[in-house]
C-alpha cells in the first residue's frame, strides 16, 4: 500500500463522523432535487405555450441572470438565505404557471422567475458542497453527491414527457 493510497479520504470516514454524514446526506438529496429539476426544466421548455423562440431566448437569459444572483447572494448573505431566496423564487414561478398558464402573455416572466431560481438553486447546491466539508474531503463528497444528483437526473426526461 503506498503513501498516496494511505492519505485518501474514503466515503467510511466520511460517514463516521455525524455531523459530515448530516452534511452528505443533506448535499446529495439537495442536489439531486436541484439537479432533476433543472433538467426537467430544459426538457419540458418545448411544451409552453407561446413562442418557442422567445421562450428560448427568456429561458438563456434567465440563466444568465440566475448566476450573476448566485454570485451576489454568496457576496451578501449567507448559503442558507441564498438557498431560501432561490427555493421562494422556484416555486413562485411554479405556481404562478399552475394557475396563470391560460395567460400566454405571462408564460416567458413565469418561465424567467422558475428557471432563475431553479439554476440559482442548482448552483448553490454545487458550491455548498465545498463549504460544508473540510478540505481533504470535498472530492469524496462532491463525487458521491454528483453521482446521487446525476442519477436521479436521469429520470427528468421521462418526467417531462409524462
Amino acid at each position: 500500500e503506498s503513501l498516496q493510497e494511505k492519505n485518501q479520504p474514503s466515503f467510511k470516514e466520511i460517514w463516521a463522523e455525524p455531523e459530515l454524514k448530516i452534511n452528505l446526506v443533506a448535499a446529495s438529496v439537495l442536489y439531486a432535487v436541484a439537479c432533476f429539476n433543472f433538467y426537467m426544466l430544459s426538457f419540458y421548455l418545448k411544451y409552453f405555450p407561446g413562442n418557442i423562440f422567445e421562450n428560448s431566448a427568456i429561458y438563456a437569459c434567465s440563466d444568465l441572470l440566475a448566476m450573476i444572483l448566485v454570485g451576489v447572494a454568496f457576496r451578501v448573505t449567507s448559503m442558507q438565505n441564498g438557498m431560501r431566496f432561490s427555493c421562494a423564487m422556484a416555486f413562485t414561478g411554479g405556481m404562478l404557471y399552475l394557475f396563470l398558464s391560460k395567460r400566454a402573455d405571462l408564460i416567458p416572466y413565469m418561465i424567467c422567475l422558475a428557471r432563475v431560481g431553479q439554476t440559482m438553486q442548482f448552483n448553490i447546491t454545487i458550491v455548498s458542497v465545498n463549504r460544508l466539508f473540510p478540505t481533504q474531503y470535498v472530492t469524496t463528497a462532491y463525487g458521491i453527491c454528483n453521482f446521487c444528483a446525476h442519477c436521479f437526473a436521469c429520470l427528468s426526461p421521462f418526467m417531462a414527457e409524462i
